[in-house]
């Protein structure tokens, strides 16, 4: 349980049809021509643990991972809510940075979490 205060992060385990399969991370995909970073980080969200209840966005990162750039968008709700996997990930989970330690993070997440997350982000 996390302590008071603690951050918690909505990660999905992504599937099979995706790209590092097995692998916890944030939701994610391309960006659609003219699409903003928000609109695309919203879509792809929905498109991946639907629903969504509503949000405050709190900033948004740049994550170079050589040859591939992912723009995570950073949010607050007012509380941990049910997100249901689709077809593009097997589960989802709400943890705590301390959690995270005991599973398989995608490599783009886990760079930004050593780089960022730990700094208060």
């Amino acid at each position: 349980m996390p302590e008071q205060g603690d951050p918690v992060y909505l990660l999905a385990e992504r599937s099979q049809h995706v790209d590092e399969a097995g692998t916890w991370g944030i939701p994610g995909g391309a960006i659609h021509d003219g699409e903003s970073v928000e609109a695309a980080a919203r879509r792809e969200a929905t498109e991946e643990i639907w629903p969504l209840p509503p949000y405050r966005v709190t900033g948004a990162d740049l994550q170079d991972c050589g040859g591939w750039r992912f723009h995570i968008v950073r949010a607050d709700v007012s509380r941990p809510f049910a997100a249901y996997a689709t077809s593009e990930a097997y589960a989802t989970g709400w943890f705590t940075l301390h959690q995270m330690n005991g599973i398989r993070l995608h490599p783009g997440f886990r760079k930004w979490i050593e780089e960022n997350a730990r700094h208060g982000r």
